[in-house]
């Protein structure tokens, strides 16, 4: 199966659950309902109520969890400022851009 993160509204019945695994950065938005959310092997659980966000600071298997009927929007984290610049270099470069040696 596959979400397409930037733009995934999810709606959960009372404990629905979702499993997302390496996820790390990933933004979990509470719009409507409240969450649970546990990541394996993590110490502290998170409720997450409307209008509160929580991003997912792990790599293993973290579970999101319905405490009541929910609607939760999944996000992909923002780039970093480095990965925007070179993603911004990758786009220039792949678009004819020329880079010619510095003089000596």
């Amino acid at each position: 199966m596959n979400i397409e993160l930037q733009a995934s509204n999810i709606v959960l019945a009372r404990d629905g659950m979702i499993a997302i695994r390496a996820a790390r950065g990933v933004r979990i938005s509470c719009l409507k309902g409240a969450l649970w959310i546990t990541q394996d092997n993590y110490v502290q659980d998170f409720i997450v109520g409307p209008g509160e966000t929580h991003t997912i600071d792990y790599s293993g298997l973290t579970l999101v969890t319905a405490l009541e009927p929910t609607t939760l929007s999944v996000g992909e984290p923002k780039p970093s400022l480095t990965a925007r610049i070179m993603g911004s270099i990758a786009r220039r470069l792949g678009s004819g851009m020329q880079v010619r040696p510095a003089p000596l």
